[in-house]
């Protein structure tokens, strides 16, 4: 009982209502043109189903159609939830609609600190996927 009341206080981390408020300084970051034209780009109707990983800011969206963003992933750092914070003000400031109902908070590893894996060879390329089917 005591493991799913810690998975229902981590999932309430994550929701819109949680996210840090953001310094002036993000905020403007958020808001910048460039930043709310590539938000408008990537929810347009045409790249339903695309998917983009952010790569430094450790959350990955999905285009999920009529003007609807969804984060699928999040790393579980506090710096995370800051690039979450800021993909929502600029989503909202376009009114897109940025979904959280859904986000798979992954574990964060730090570098260094990885395991050794014998199931990724050290020469395997990975594919980047950039559409799956939205259901």
């Amino acid at each position: 009982m005591k493991g799913k009341v810690t998975l229902n206080n981590q999932a309430e981390n994550w929701q819109a209502k949680s996210l840090p408020k953001l310094i002036d300084h993000d905020s403007n970051v958020a808001l910048s043109i460039e930043n709310r034209t590539w938000a408008m780009k990537f929810s347009e109707p045409e790249n339903i189903g695309k998917i983009h990983d952010t790569g430094a800011l450790g959350v990955v969206i999905q285009n999920s159609g009529n003007y609807n963003v969804r984060c699928i992933s999040v790393f579980d750092h506090f710096e995370c939830r800051i690039g979450l914070a800021l993909l929502k003000e600029t989503f909202d400031s376009i009114r897109v609609n940025f979904e959280l109902d859904y986000v798979v908070v992954v574990p964060f590893i730090p570098s260094g600190k990885e395991e050794d894996s014998d199931e990724a060879p050290e020469n395997s390329q990975s594919q980047e996927v950039t559409h799956f089917d939205v259901v």
